[in-house]
């Protein structure tokens, strides 16, 4: 399934995802091997790559952590996805947005 994320600038940030079937009912990936790639829509690079080692997984949730490799770059779209370690299916995948905040000034 498709879902879209939107991180802020500079921030190192757990990222929660529920991976679901075509019907919407909940999948259980916790006893997969998989990754998490983000890349630049516009050059196809990968900005991210977390290993099945770094991912958090339950039977309904899988949390990665988007770290400032992806949010230093300000306003740039990302593509990501969470793929099979082995047959790199793809099991879910969107956009990445890096936007910035307000902050206290010093």
């Amino acid at each position: 399934n498709s879902t879209d994320i939107t991180v802020y600038e500079g921030e190192t940030v757990p990222v929660e995802v529920e991976p679901k079937d075509s019907k919407g009912d909940a999948v259980d990936l916790s006893s997969t091997t998989m990754y998490v790639v983000i890349d630049s829509g516009l050059d196809d690079k990968d900005a991210l790559v977390i290993a099945d080692g770094d991912l958090t997984k339950t039977s309904t949730k899988i949390t990665f952590t988007v770290t400032t490799a992806v949010t230093a770059n300000l306003c740039k779209d990302y593509r990501w996805s969470l793929r099979d370690n082995t047959t790199n299916r793809v099991y879910m995948r969107g956009d990445m947005f890096v936007v910035p905040t307000a902050t206290k000034d010093s």
